[in-house]
């Protein structure tokens, strides 16, 4: 365990375990995954158990969850802390290969051009948030030490809705913020209009308020049944957290941190499955380490997941998750969390290979926490403008353009040996990328040069 310094001790390894249902262990298979785990004493410290994708019905949950209780008594017999994951937060994307069976309510998830989503969500739908209080009721029963809400927590990138929610209960609840009732068609030209900065940030803090709503709904469901269970956001790219409000989503974490009463974590992603283009373990940790650079107070527990998908031998190698997991700590992770469980492509001793290789390099893991577990990287700074929503759009410029800022091709310069920063108080220079320059106002200038 990493203690941080509020005191927190954070897992060398969280280890995510198969879903229940739709990937579920063999027959007698869950003690052989029991045994190996604990093989390793000191590398695999935590698990976190997944919720059933999809939508399925509150039955299925509950029986999930009463298997999640009875897996968890093993493990913590073995010192092996017990973590929870909400697999669907609002809903990735279109699922129709999956168990949506549970929904019963008609408003959905709807976007800038008027399309619906069949399989995510509004967090303001009645009943969708009843749906979750309910699940959530049931998960928490095996009391997890922490719970990750999953990056599907996010305002936009829900295929086949890109930008949301424009529902009508969603333009009811900004028109009374606003004072002013919308049409959907008649909102989206307007926060399209090159004058109408001010309408922009109202509707970016109006994303930042729903997202945390459905937050302090999530964690209020949990402490109802787990008071002492600690929450974490598993985040997306700091590029789609912008059109949330800002990659910090700070509302939310406070929303899950009681203020930061309860300190929280995030676990950073950003994709980088297989080794088959190796530099992307560096665009990602640049990825993750901007994450924990927008993090509020009362967050200490910053961990990356890395995603070996598709979690078998033609995926990720046991080296390179070493050295991914190396690189993460670098950018500022004080653990480690890894997917390479979920799915059941190879037999459960394969994975023994992985967790052979993470505890060979276990000394120099804990070299490297210790000198550098709370660091960041020092160089140039993307430059991330606050104002980009609220500045005034160009003639001609498409719509909708001030909802990117296109950070992600700033950090790439990182792979090529430029020394790039991703915490603007760690930096002495800055690397603006055409689209951020257009949010450049005189107080960000002002204050980077």
């Amino acid at each position: 365990m990493y203690r941080t310094p509020e005191g927190i001790d954070v897992p060398f390894l969280a280890v995510r375990l198969p879903d229940f249902h739709t990937c579920c262990l063999p027959s007698g298979q869950e003690d052989a995954l029991v045994d190996l785990l604990a093989r390793f004493p000191g590398v695999c410290e935590a698990v976190w158990f997944a919720t059933d994708y999809g939508f399925p019905k509150p039955e299925t949950h509950a029986d999930s969850a009463r298997r999640m209780e009875a897996m968890a008594k093993k493990l913590r017999a073995k010192g092996i802390v017990c973590q929870l994951q909400i697999s669907n937060t609002l809903g990735h994307s279109q699922s129709s290969h999956l168990d949506n069976s549970g929904i019963t309510w008609n408003d959905r998830m709807v976007g800038e051009t008027g399309i619906m989503a069949d399989h995510c969500h509004c967090p303001m739908s009645p009943g969708f948030r009843e749906y979750i209080r309910a699940s959530m009721t049931e998960y928490a029963r095996f009391k997890p030490e922490f719970v990750w809400i999953d990056d599907d927590l996010r305002m936009r990138g829900h295929s086949p809705v890109n930008l949301a929610c424009f529902c009508d209960h969603c333009l009811a609840l900004f028109g009374e913020r606003q004072k002013q009732s919308w049409t959907r068609e008649a909102l989206c030209a307007a926060l399209n209009e090159p004058a109408a900065g001010a309408l922009r940030a109202a509707w970016m803090d109006f994303n930042q308020f729903r997202l945390a709503d459905f937050s302090r709904l999530i964690a209020d469901a949990v402490w109802a049944v787990s008071p002492d269970t600690r929450f974490g956001i598993q985040q997306a790219s700091a590029e789609w957290a912008f059109y949330n409000g800002g990659c910090d989503i700070a509302q939310a974490y406070r929303a899950i941190t009681r203020d930061g009463a309860l300190p929280g974590g995030c676990r950073g992603g950003g994709g980088h499955y297989t080794d088959y283009y190796p530099r992307g373990a560096l665009e990602k940790a640049f990825e993750i380490s901007r994450q924990f650079a927008c993090l509020p107070d009362g967050v200490p527990v910053r961990v990356p997941e890395i995603e070996n998908f598709v979690h078998g031998a033609i995926g990720k190698t046991s080296l390179g998750t070493a050295i991914e997991a190396a690189i993460d700590i670098a950018a500022g992770c004080n653990g480690l969390s890894i997917a390479n469980l979920m799915y059941q492509n190879e037999e459960i001793g394969w994975h023994a290979g992985t967790f052979r290789k993470l505890a060979d390099w276990k000394p120099y893991f804990d070299a490297l926490l210790r000198e550098n577990g709370e660091s960041v990287h020092a160089g140039l700074a993307v430059a991330f403008p606050a104002s980009q929503p609220s500045r005034s759009l160009m003639p001609g410029e498409p719509a909708w353009s001030w909802t990117s800022a296109g950070m992600g091709e700033g950090y790439r310069l990182g792979t090529i040996g430029v020394p790039v920063s991703t915490a603007p108080a760690a930096a002495y220079g800055y690397i603006l990328t055409a689209e951020a320059a257009k949010g450049v106002d005189e107080p960000t200038l002002r204050a980077m040069i």
